[in-house]
């Protein structure tokens, strides 16, 4: 599920179904799925449907914080589970991206998928402290020189 800017829907207007799907850039059957099966408030039941855009507001709020999950130092987000989890024995390798985070990736200890999180650099310590680390360094390419032995080439 993608996230919906929730800034773009004025709260005082009043948004037909098609108004409400161009404003958030979604299906207008979207829309309807939401009304019909998770509660969305339409103003009433006369054709064209219309809902008042604070409702629209206060819905997906409420949708987007029911998926929110806060996690601890040593949690990740399991793709896989949809829950958060530990790291298979507390083991995890951590790569810089660049000079302010870095990649944190380890095991499930559930369901032994891959799981990974950006951090901040300047919470390195806490996260040495919960968790044992290895660093990884940022690989270069090395250009070669020689030339395959095994290529064949015309005209020779």
């Amino acid at each position: 599920m993608r996230r919906i800017n929730t800034r773009t829907i004025k709260a005082k207007y009043s948004y037909s179904l098609q108004e409400l799907a161009d404003v958030i850039g979604c299906h207008t059957n979207t829309i309807s799925n939401w009304t019909k099966h998770e509660g969305l408030q339409r103003i009433d039941d006369v054709y064209p449907y219309m809902i008042y855009g604070q409702v629209v507001i206060e819905f997906l709020k409420a949708r987007q914080l029911k998926n929110k999950i806060t996690l601890s130092v040593n949690e990740f987000r399991c793709c896989t589970c949809q829950a958060k989890r530990k790291a298979w024995e507390n083991l995890a390798t951590i790569t810089k991206m660049n000079s302010k985070t870095a990649l944190l990736q380890a095991v499930c200890e559930h369901c032994n998928g891959k799981i990974s999180k950006i951090i901040s650099l300047r919470n390195i310590a806490e996260i040495e402290n919960a968790l044992t680390i290895h660093t990884l360094q940022q690989s270069a390419l090395v250009q070669s020189t020689n030339s395959n032995s095994n290529c064949e080439t015309k005209g020779a």
